[in-house]
């Protein structure tokens, strides 16, 4: 026993049940399907974790050996037995106790039979599964357990050992019983572990019990998406993996979709702007979790291009947005005024350029402005004629490029000069 505590200290608890009319170690295993059923006296419990065989064995066989020692008879493990043992240490997540079922019926009715034989259950719980070695020496050393354990009446025995998922540690119960094995197994028939969900039927009087201490798992079962396009909001819909309880939370619709920039400079590099989505709440979401970008070809030289920003998961909906590479612009180098007129000069900008326009307005926001296209990279003046006489005016310059997108011409322009003004002669 020292050696036990000294390994899991405090970790393990055995509890002895009374021995209880039963049924023999032939019987077949009894599970709670009319119990689920019943959804007014009935709660439906998935209990989920893993069945270790091989542990179960080795404790099994640690048992036996100890019987050996003591010269007594060795015993059998049952097949249903086992299986039995195995339910048993689900059941015990959802109701902690020696003799009642968390269906309200004492563990003898595990197994169904029309004998009436007695037999007996031992529980142990342990922090890990691999501690098999352990559990038997320590049943071994307890002196309220050993005499029913090592008994000389006992001739067959079923062992189970459950890791759970729900209070993570492991439940180790021995079923005993006076008849031989039906079926005797032992470690090769089986795999080394299983995971293993058991539906456990409990009983309404032990509700408020399991209400205390269980842990909510919500898994979601189903989704209605936010529709980025409509803007309508979705809603994930979640239960609980072991107790079904449902609850419900609203995805809000992509409120903001936006672009790093929408307008770049001609760099001779690619550009691609990154993307940027936030929910109704503000809530950033995750590009390849809940959109995928795709741009268009391309994407060095000056023109329009497409950023397609397409949902997926708890998103529905494709929007497209535009940026444009722009050609770099230029400036007025000279500006010299003339009778009723004024001749303008700008620095020829070559790369990626189409033009120039000019534009000149006797207001210095450019109200009702003119504006005059020039048509090739190479020019570089352009005389103005005609205007009022001792007027001042407001010019400046701009580069454009004649592109194509969506099948038709498309002017892309650089930003505006800095202005100057000039003042005409009579």
């Amino acid at each position: 026993m020292k050696r036990l505590l000294s390994i899991i200290l405090a970790t393990v608890i055995f509890v002895t049940s009374a021995f209880g009319a039963g049924v023999t170690a032939n019987a077949a295993v009894v599970y709670d399907t009319q119990q689920i059923k019943d959804t007014v006296n009935y709660r439906q419990l998935t209990i989920y974790g893993k069945n270790h065989y091989k542990y179960a064995f080795q404790c099994f066989d640690a048992i036996n050996r100890f019987r050996y020692y003591d010269e007594i008879n060795r015993l059998e493990m049952d097949k249903d037995m086992v299986e039995a043992a195995m339910l048993r240490a689900h059941e015990l997540v959802a109701y902690f106790d020696s003799v009642t079922r968390p269906n309200g019926k004492e563990f003898t009715t595990l197994l169904d039979s029309k004998s009436n034989e007695l037999y007996y259950d031992v529980i142990c719980v342990s922090q890990e599964p691999n501690v098999a070695l352990d559990v038997a020496d320590y049943i071994f050393s307890d002196t309220s357990i050993s005499p029913y354990v090592f008994s000389e009446d006992i001739a067959s025995a079923g062992v189970g050992a459950f890791e759970s998922e729900e209070l993570g540690f492991t439940i180790w119960v021995i079923l005993l019983s006076p008849d031989k094995a039906k079926q005797n197994v032992t470690a090769v028939d089986y795999p080394t572990s299983v995971n293993k969900a058991e539906k456990i039927a409990l009983h309404k009087k032990y509700w408020s019990q399991w209400d205390e201490y269980h842990q909510h798992k919500y898994v979601t079962y189903s989704t209605t998406p936010a529709d980025a396009i409509k803007k309508t909001n979705g809603r994930v819909y979640r239960k609980c993996k072991t107790c079904g309880t449902k609850t419900s939370s609203v995805i809000y619709y992509p409120g903001s979709i936006t672009l790093s920039y929408t307008s770049i400079y001609y760099s001779g590099s690619l550009r691609a702007p990154s993307v940027t989505v936030k929910d109704t709440k503000g809530r950033t979401l995750v590009k390849g979790t809940d959109y995928d970008v795709a741009y268009s070809a391309g994407r060095k030289n000056v023109g329009r291009y497409q950023v397609k920003v397409t949902f997926k998961g708890k998103y529905s909906g494709t929007k497209n947005l535009y940026y444009n590479i722009i050609p770099k612009g230029t400036s007025i180098s000279r500006l010299t005024a003339s009778s009723k007129g004024f001749t303008v000069q700008w620095n020829t900008q070559k790369t990626q350029t189409t033009g120039y326009q000019i534009q000149y307005s006797t207001s210095s926001k450019f109200e009702n402005a003119n504006t005059i296209t020039m048509p090739k990279n190479t020019y570089y003046a352009k005389k103005i004629t005609g205007r009022a006489g001792n007027k001042r005016y407001y010019v400046r310059v701009r580069t454009y490029k004649v592109t194509k997108f969506g099948g038709k011409n498309y002017n892309i322009y650089s930003p505006w000069s800095s202005a100057k003004y000039v003042t005409t002669k009579y």
